[in-house]
């Protein structure tokens, strides 16, 4: 099962993830389901229901729309699919890295040149994420390898703990204490 958590919203663009699915489902067929959960409109569901037609996804996608805890629909993935914006990622990318599932992004920024210390893999090329989702999901121990790298990452950069004591020593540095 892959999977995101998001707002249903056209300025979320949650169509972009349908091509990543469907090159996904060409490889693994029936043994491959997908999940997007969040809420938005019934005018964007049923856009995105449209379009799970038009990529051949039905009985494959699944919108089970508004979730109030992320780890929920997480729970049940092998492999979360995000939006970043360059280096940065929402915090339902966070939770799930945190968590221990693997994560890997459509970038946004069509300029962004992936680098080697991203600890997120992201591409602006939804077939090159579909190729890369086909290759971890085939290889049991990298997927394994990603997953642990990421949640350690998360923890030791991105928790409220971690992050209080950034600011502090931020705020020790302007105050000149």
């Amino acid at each position: 099962v892959l999977g995101t958590v998001g707002m249903l919203r056209p300025d979320r663009e949650p169509w972009r993830y349908l091509p990543i699915f469907s090159e996904v489902a060409k490889v693994f067929g029936s043994e491959v389901h997908f999940v997007i959960a969040g809420g938005g409109t019934e005018k964007e569901f049923n856009h995105m229901r449209s379009l799970v037609q038009e990529y051949d996804l039905e009985g494959k996608v699944h919108m089970p729309g508004l979730v109030t805890d992320s780890k929920l629909p997480c729970s049940i993935m092998d492999l979360y699919i995000t939006l970043n914006i360059g280096a940065i990622t929402g915090i339902a990318a966070l939770e799930a890295a945190i968590s221990g599932l693997p994560v890997l992004a459509y970038q946004m920024l069509q300029e962004y040149q992936r680098k080697s210390e991203d600890w997120i893999w992201s591409s602006i090329n939804p077939i090159e994420i579909a190729e890369r989702a086909i290759q971890l999901i085939k290889s049991p121990k990298e997927l394994d390898e990603l997953a642990k790298y990421q949640s350690a990452y998360v923890k030791a950069n991105h928790t409220s703990e971690v992050m209080a004591h950034s600011y502090y020593d931020f705020y020790q540095v302007i105050s000149g204490s």
